[in-house]
């Protein structure tokens, strides 16, 4: 298997304590970018999605077209399902709804620096990709095939109810040597 870049997965890391060579998150530069909010919530006239609904492709270009958003390369594009308001209700959180895997190839399509939504997973949990074979497709997409990085678990009610669809998005994560992933505490300047 290859990995972004044409690395092979089993080159990347090692069995030593650093983990990855390529594509750790110690070379991930502070991301500094336009960032697009596309409340797909309130686009369907809900305050959440439910439990493991799927956004299409169709939505997500709708929502953007709605809200007058422009996807251009090298944004950072968050997607509000409202699932964040169940936090406090761990089964419900960790059930919540999803990006579907035609979604995330048009979205791949636009060349994000970076994805994220309010929910654990970018994908919907357990649901099978019939193109890729797969369950979670947008890691496939965006991780491995397009270096397109994913940031889970946002708080986007505030800017969603704000209604600010357009704004300056800031992350800077941990340089953890050889992980393939980090806390993060992004920010959005509007």
């Amino acid at each position: 298997m290859l990995l972004c870049g044409g690395i092979r997965a089993d080159a990347s890391s090692t069995v030593h304590s650093k983990g990855f060579r390529a594509h750790s998150v110690d070379g991930i530069a502070p991301i500094v970018a336009p960032g697009v909010l596309l409340d797909v919530a309130a686009h369907l006239g809900v305050d959440s999605l439910s439990a493991g609904y799927a956004i299409s492709e169709d939505e997500l270009k709708a929502c953007a077209s709605r809200q007058n958003s422009d996807i251009r390369p090298g944004c950072v594009v968050l997607v509000h399902t409202g699932n964040g308001r169940h936090w406090n209700d761990e089964s419900r959180y960790l059930a919540g709804p999803g990006v579907h895997g035609d979604a995330s190839r048009w979205l791949a399509a636009q060349r994000p620096l970076a994805v994220g939504a309010d929910n654990m997973a970018w994908d919907v949990i357990g649901l099978k990709d019939d193109a890729l074979g797969c369950t979670l497709p947008g890691h496939i997409i965006f991780l491995v095939r397009s270096g397109i990085y994913i940031i889970e678990n946002l708080k986007l009610d505030e800017l969603a109810a704000a209604r600010q669809y357009a704004f300056t998005f800031v992350c800077t994560p941990l340089k953890f040597v050889g992980a393939t992933g980090s806390p993060v505490r992004p920010l959005a300047l509007v």
